[in-house]
């Protein structure tokens, strides 16, 4: 009998395996921590979703309307390799062409919130041609330095 008994409990242990309950555990535990994750991120991107983008045709919260006349805007034109301010017929460079520029009628005096004045040059926004970041900020370095601020504008009708 205790051959039977021994050769019973050696067959009844031989059938579970201690490593199956763990792993079920583990993955049980894995699929609710992948779950639980998967819910949080669809509610931050839900989230995300109803965040309103902003809108060109809204202004902005410094934008004003200004009555400007047609030849105080210029547009940026480029010949020979640099950019050129054009009013009409008439055509700036701005590194070279400061003084003629300061005692043209193209440029508004205006003031900022200190209370200084400054000499605005505005320039159509809409214009046709490309210009690079880089090529702007070399031409206008000389503007700045005269105390002269660009602002492009647009035409609202």
């Amino acid at each position: 009998m205790s051959r039977r008994r021994r050769n019973s409990s050696m067959n009844s242990g031989q059938g579970q395996d201690p490593g199956k309950d763990l792993f079920a555990y583990l993955f049980l535990l894995m699929m609710v921590f992948v779950f639980v994750l998967l819910m949080t991120l669809h509610q931050v991107q839900a989230e995300a979703n109803m965040t309103p983008a902003p809108t060109s045709t809204v202004p902005q919260g410094g934008t004003t309307l200004k009555n400007i006349k047609q030849n105080q805007v210029g547009i940026l034109v480029k010949q020979d390799g640099q950019l050129v301010l054009c009013f009409g017929k008439e055509t700036y460079r701005p590194q070279q062409d400061i003084e003629r520029l300061l005692a043209s009628p193209h440029l508004i005096t205006g003031s900022d919130k200190n209370g200084s004045t400054r000499k605005i040059l505005y320039l159509d926004a809409g214009q046709p041609q490309a210009v690079l970041l880089g090529e702007y900020l070399t031409s206008f370095k000389a503007l700045s330095r005269a105390g002269i601020s660009v602002a492009f504008v647009e035409k609202v009708d």
